[in-house]
C-alpha cells in the first residue's frame, strides 16, 4: 500500500503518535510527530472532593464526557478506598454519556447509560436533555468536564433549569513552544502534505495564535491538507477557518489513515 508515497504528514496526537505513525509508514508516507496536546495533569485533591460529593449529594444524572474523566474519577476512587461505593453511587443514577471510550469504560462494569449523544458531539447530548423542557430547581447534574468549553456545557444545562455541579478530574497544560513553532513553521511553509488531529485540543492549540491564524488558515486552505479523527476533532477545524478536511465515516486511527491515502489515490486520478 503505497497511497500515500512521498508525502509527509504530520502528526499533532501525543498518545497515539507512535500507533499512527506505523500506520503512515505502512501506507508509504512519512510521519513526522509534532505533539501539540499538552501535558495531561491529574488534579488528585479536586477528585476527591469529586468523589465525596458524589457518593454523598443526591443527582438526577451523571454526565461523563471522557473516557478519561471515567477513568480518571475511578483512579481517584481507588486511592480513597471508594471504588466499590463510587461504582455504586453511579449504578444508582441515570447515567448520559458522549462518546464510545465512555461506553466502552461503562461496559467493563456492567453500567448502561440511558443517554448516549448520538454522533459523539455535547451538542447532540444536550439537545436531549433540551427536550425535556424546562426542569425545577431541585433537578441536578454531575457533569465531568476538563479543560474545554466547561463554563459554555455549564450554563446550557442551567439554560435548561439544571443545578450543576462540576467535576473535573484533569487539566491541560499548554503545550511546548518549540514543538507548536515547528509545526507552524512547517504548515506556513507548505513543508508538509496533511496534519493529523485526533482531539480538538490539539486543533485550538495549534491555531490560538492570533498572529499566525490566518497564515496557518490560508495554508490548510492552499496546500496542507487536515485530518480529523472524528466529527468532534472535524467540527473544531472547520470552525477555525478550514474550508476543506478529512474525516473517516469510522473514527478510527486506521480508518482515518485508509481515508486519507483514498484521497490521494483519487487526487492523482
Amino acid at each position: 500500500m503505497n497511497d500515500l508515497s512521498n508525502k509527509t504528514i504530520g502528526i499533532a496526537s501525543d498518545r497515539q503518535s507512535e500507533a499512527i505513525a506505523a500506520l503512515i509508514r505502512k501506507h508509504g508516507g512519512e510521519p513526522a510527530v509534532y505533539s501539540i496536546q499538552g501535558e495531561r495533569i491529574y488534579n488528585q485533591q479536586v477528585c476527591f472532593e469529586n468523589i465525596h460529593v458524589l457518593i454523598r449529594d443526591p443527582f438526577d444524572w451523571v454526565i461523563l464526557t471522557t473516557g478519561i474523566g471515567a477513568r480518571t474519577l475511578e483512579k481517584a476512587a481507588q486511592e480513597m478506598n471508594q471504588a466499590e461505593n463510587f461504582l455504586r453511587a453511579l449504578k444508582n443514577r441515570k447515567l448520559a454519556i458522549r462518546g464510545s471510550k465512555t461506553l466502552n469504560w461503562l461496559k467493563s462494569h456492567d453500567l448502561v447509560p440511558e443517554r448516549v449523544s448520538p454522533d459523539g458531539t455535547m451538542a447532540q447530548l444536550f439537545s436531549i436533555f433540551e427536550a425535556d423542557g424546562k426542569q425545577t430547581a431541585e433537578s441536578r447534574i454531575y457533569l465531568q468536564v476538563y479543560d474545554e468549553d466547561e463554563a459554555e456545557l455549564k450554563q446550557a444545562l442551567e439554560t435548561s433549569g439544571y443545578s450543576v455541579y462540576l467535576s473535573k478530574p484533569y487539566r491541560y497544560k499548554e503545550p511546548e513552544e518549540q514543538v507548536l513553532s515547528k509545526l507552524t513553521r512547517q504548515v506556513t511553509d507548505r513543508a508538509l502534505d496533511a496534519v493529523v488531529f485526533t482531539s480538538k485540543t490539539q486543533v485550538r492549540n495549534l491555531f490560538n495564535q492570533p498572529d499566525r491564524k490566518a497564515q496557518l488558515v490560508q495554508a490548510f486552505n492552499d496546500h496542507v491538507l487536515a485530518v480529523a479523527i472524528g466529527k468532534v476533532t472535524a467540527q473544531e477545524i472547520a470552525y477555525q477557518g478550514v474550508e476543506h478536511l478529512i474525516q473517516p465515516e469510522n473514527p478510527k486511527m486506521g480508518a482515518m489513515i485508509v481515508a486519507l491515502g483514498k484521497y490521494y489515490e483519487g487526487s492523482a486520478k
